[in-house]
């Protein structure tokens, strides 16, 4: 049973839902200068694209106590908390931290954390990290 969706609606009131995009890391090439750039994989590779999920995501801030147990954390970065729905638009996958990216509010963010366990079918929390380039 899918709990918060019953109670999203309530929670949309006091903290309004963010149209967010998921670009899912596949791997990485590099080029003959060194440069290294980001492929991400199809959801579905029967289109035989490279899909954008789209959805809507509860976005939250990260309290400092939280910050100080994030594995790798950069006091200088900008950390949120994303709140996303497995069931929704596909992500049947589970977001990773492996160079998973989201795009809301015409920033784009990183994927540095997972704190529980993916589940298809309930809200899922990840950490985002504010990334200085839009390319990434």
């Amino acid at each position: 049973m899918n709990l918060h969706q019953i109670v999203r609606d309530a929670i949309s009131s006091v903290n309004p839902n963010t149209y967010v995009t998921i670009k899912k890391f596949s791997k990485y090439t590099i080029d003959d200068a060194g440069k290294i750039t980001n492929e991400y994989s199809n959801y579905y590779p029967d289109l035989g694209h490279s899909l954008i999920v789209a959805t809507f995501a509860q976005i939250q801030p990260i309290s400092g106590e939280r910050l100080q147990h994030l594995a790798n954390y950069n006091s200088s970065n900008v950390y949120v908390r994303m709140f996303v729905n497995g069931e929704e638009h596909g992500l049947s996958e589970a977001l990773s931290t492996n160079g998973d990216i989201v795009t809301f509010n015409n920033q784009t963010w990183k994927i540095v954390e997972v704190p529980g366990l993916w589940r298809k079918s309930g809200w899922n929390e990840v950490i985002l990290c504010l990334q200085d380039d839009k390319n990434t």
